[in-house]
């Protein structure tokens, strides 16, 4: 609980596009409630172990996070945050090596590499 607490007070302080983090229960994402994201993720982490696939679910908004995210930034973040060196070289090489496929008709249509170009 004082966790929770701890991240709520944390968030109070967040400003994005001038709306507070502070009530994340009101904040809507192209319409739909942030909460919904966390549902999807929980969704998905549900049918991988179902079928006891191993594997790791990373979701990221990548329009906004790939694009705009200084990675530097990140990676001091997560180190003022406790975060080992194994682990952030594990996350530099996840979003570094990450390919990503579109769905037509439900279908993958091949896979390609992201870049900052």
């Amino acid at each position: 609980m004082a966790n929770a607490r701890a991240r709520r007070n944390f968030l109070s302080k967040i400003r994005v596009n001038e709306v507070s983090l502070s009530s994340i229960d009101e904040i809507k994402v192209n319409g739909r409630q942030i909460l919904d994201v966390v549902l999807i993720a929980s969704e998905a982490l549900d049918s991988r172990l179902k079928d006891n696939t191993s594997g790791l679910l990373l979701k990221m908004d990548i329009e906004k996070a790939f694009d705009h995210v200084n990675w530097d930034f990140f990676v001091d973040v997560m180190t003022k945050m406790g975060f080992g060196h194994r682990w952030i070289n594990w996350m530099k090489w996840c979003c570094s090596t990450a390919t990503f496929s579109i769905l037509i008709n439900g279908s993958p249509a091949g896979f390609f590499r992201s870049s900052r170009d």
